[in-house]
């Protein structure tokens, strides 16, 4: 029998306030048949989609999307999730990628940690300085792959010669400045980040 580690760090959940939406939630995970069944009919899974998805439509709608993931997260537990959510970013390949495939990627990513986040925010697994932390950590490496590839684009298209094409930031006399709650490490969960670019358009590489 698998052991789904993740119930093991979750100290408390909400109850849901719109029960109707977790019980169509689960018959519909059950009719999709990626969740074993072990797990959907176990108390602890039960309680889990009701704090999620029985408070939040969005979230409800990350579950569906995100079955798979989060099947993971139940076995693995949070940092394990976290972990994979970062080096799947890392392995995104921005030499071979179209902008459409890097932003779908992107997309995932977001909602994979998203879901996880809620998890560990409502759940007592991060306290609310290590969400804003992480949270924070995910923003600024997505606006990294964004550069990178934007500057890999542009010498692609022969706009710029990059002096290292495996570190395109090199050199490159761009600055994002990140403001507001981001450039503190304090981004939360339904923050916009607030961005300034700076460029050196006379010294361009």
């Amino acid at each position: 029998m698998v052991s789904f580690s993740l119930f093991n760090s979750i100290s408390d959940l909400p109850k849901a306030s719109t029960p109707e939406d977790v019980t169509y939630l689960l018959q519909s995970l059950s009719e999709a048949a990626q969740i074993p069944d072990d797990l959907l009919q176990s108390v602890d899974f039960e309680c889990l989609v009701a704090a999620l998805a029985g408070n939040a439509p969005y979230l409800a709608r990350l579950i569906q999307l995100q079955q798979s993931f989060l099947l993971q997260l139940c076995e693995y537990g949070i940092e394990a999730g976290y972990e994979w959510v970062m080096s799947e970013m890392t392995a995104i390949d921005l030499h071979e990628s179209k902008e459409a495939e890097v932003m779908r990627e992107l997309r995932i990513a977001k909602q994979r940690m998203s879901l996880l986040t809620a998890i560990a925010d409502i759940g007592g697994i991060w306290p609310v300085m290590e969400v804003t932390r992480r949270l924070s950590f995910f923003a600024e490496k997505a606006v990294n792959i964004v550069l990178d590839y934007l500057l890999l684009d542009a010498q692609r298209s022969g706009e710029l010669q990059l002096q290292d094409s495996s570190k395109p930031q090199v050199g490159c006399r761009i600055l994002v400045l990140a403001m507001g709650k981001l450039g503190a490490y304090e981004l939360n969960y339904s923050s916009d980040i607030d961005l300034i670019v700076l460029f050196d358009k006379d010294e361009a590489p």
